[in-house]
């Protein structure tokens, strides 16, 4: 099935999360430092989502939801609470979140994400089929 994508770029964040709550519903956006912009390619599959983000200066919250979703800091770090604590998520790594409250925290110089979510029916259709 062929991809639908979209790019958009804004700095208010309520448009923000309009526009990415039609694949990633239940998130919240607050600036840092009374400013924010964010640009955005959004690639939908069947079952995978695919973002490219360059979001500065914000704290991004998510609800748990029924995908798994993995985000890859391409250029510089964000933060991500991990086990009750902020732990530096640095360029090379993988966050992987599912099923649970989703915090990510951006800097200046944060710079690119690439964001991938899956169904929760796939990743459990694969997982049951693998025995």
């Amino acid at each position: 099935m062929p991809a639908s994508s979209l790019a958009w770029s804004t700095i208010d964040p309520d448009e923000f999360v309009e526009r990415i709550g039609a694949v990633a519903p239940d998130v919240s956006v607050t600036p840092r430092n009374g400013r924010f912009h964010a640009s955005v390619v959004m690639s939908a599959l069947k079952e995978i989502d695919i973002f490219a983000i360059r979001m500065d200066d914000a704290v991004v919250r998510r609800l748990p939801l029924d995908y798994l979703s993995l985000t890859v800091p391409l250029t510089g770090a964000f933060e991500s609470e991990v086990s009750g604590r902020l732990s530096a998520i640095d360029p090379g790594t993988v966050h992987v979140s599912g099923g649970n409250d989703f915090y990510l925290q951006t800097g200046r110089d944060t710079g690119r994400l690439l964001v991938l979510n899956f169904s929760g029916k796939m990743v459990n259709d694969h997982t049951d089929d693998a025995g």
